[in-house]
């Protein structure tokens, strides 16, 4: 879950400095992404109760695979595929991300 808070977190923060402000979008790019990410990452539903098409799409969500090995964990099966599944995907995102927000905050700043 911290590495899922540190990619949102760095992604948002990059967003926004681009963005340079709510007028210009951020709000709607926070709010636009919010939702299809939720709902693919079965967070709120079950995405096993959606069509196959649907679960086809939730594998190029991220949060599909922490959700996936956060259940698994409090399933209390600590070496599960989800879990390393989830650290396979996780890291690696986390890593861009940060390496990209932290070349805009460099653009901005200077």
């Amino acid at each position: 879950m911290a590495i899922l808070e540190a990619t949102t977190a760095a992604f948002f923060s990059g967003s926004a400095l681009m963005a340079r402000g709510e007028i210009n979008g951020f709000a709607a790019l926070a709010n636009g992404l919010n939702l299809p990410v939720l709902l693919l990452g079965g967070v709120l539903l079950p995405i096993s109760l959606g069509p196959t098409w649907l679960r086809d799409l939730a594998h190029l969500d991220p949060l599909y695979y922490a959700v996936d090995a956060a259940r698994s964990l409090a399933a209390g099966h600590v070496g599960a595929p989800t879990v390393w599944h989830a650290y396979a995907i996780l890291v690696p995102l986390c890593t861009f991300i940060l390496v990209w927000a932290t070349r805009v905050l460099r653009r901005v700043v200077t």
